[in-house]
């Protein structure tokens, strides 16, 4: 069981574990403000607003706090090792406290419908490479669930898919 601290002792405790909690990977202004006040909490038992706000204020001022950085990095990670469709990430990071201003413009500068259709051909190209399918038309319906799941939107998966297809079986 942890001992109760001051709030400058706490203050300087706090810090320093969320500097660590930020070490691990970036994280979203909000990820922080919980991990923050879970840990005043536990050091305090209670809840100190005016700490937090120093804590999260010297977060913003080490240059930890920026959504606007968290969404690139989480955008590119999603991008490239489990690859997801934008509306996926979209919904991630709204889940992880991103406003939705900060994620649309974050994904203006991402260029958009060539990448994302280029992800999803190779989602489907991995996808064919593992499972055996010969009919076109089962095909079709298999390779759109396979894009849906992973938050493509429907435009880009009818543009993948028609892609794969023209190209898997020579279809005009």
């Amino acid at each position: 069981m942890t001992h109760v601290l001051s709030p400058e002792d706490a203050y300087q405790t706090i810090l320093e574990q969320a500097i660590r909690f930020v070490s691990l990977r970036p994280r979203s202004t909000k990820e922080i403000q919980d991990f923050i006040a879970k840990k005043i909490f536990a050091r305090l038992s209670c809840k100190n607003e005016e700490l937090q706000n120093r804590l999260m204020k010297r977060m913003e001022d080490l240059g930890y706090s920026d959504d606007e950085q968290f969404c690139q990095f989480w955008i590119h990670a999603r991008s490239r090792k489990n690859i997801k469709g934008y509306e996926a990430i979209k919904y991630e990071l709204r889940q992880k406290g991103v406003k939705n201003a900060v994620i649309e413009k974050v994904m203006l500068q991402e260029a958009r419908d060539e990448d994302e259709v280029v992800k999803a051909v190779s989602v489907l190209e991995k996808y064919l490479r593992h499972h055996d399918v010969n009919d076109p038309m089962a095909c079709r319906a298999k390779l759109y669930g396979v894009l849906k799941r992973r938050g493509f939107s429907m435009d880009t998966i009818k543009k993948s898919v028609e892609n794969t297809l023209q190209t898997r079986y020579n279809t005009g």
